[in-house]
């Protein structure tokens, strides 16, 4: 079952705005479609490397994982 089948995890879909390379993973900054920025940092072997800015992106995780940081 996938993360867009799967009611325990949360998708999103966002606009790649940057992303930083950082040591073994990189760390990629979004903009939800309803303007809020995001930042993610997908396992090693996710595919950013062949993310470019701009590109529409889905963003999952399980509800359980996630955290908010606030500014």
């Amino acid at each position: 079952q996938s993360a867009l089948e799967d009611s325990t995890s949360v998708v999103v879909k966002a606009k790649l705005r940057e992303k930083v390379f950082i040591g073994q993973s990189w760390r990629l900054f979004a903009t939800l479609e309803t303007g809020q920025e995001i930042v993610a940092q997908p396992g090693v072997f996710a595919g950013a490397e062949q993310m470019h800015q701009g590109d529409l992106i889905l963003l999952s995780w399980p509800t359980a994982q996630g955290q908010m940081l606030s500014q």
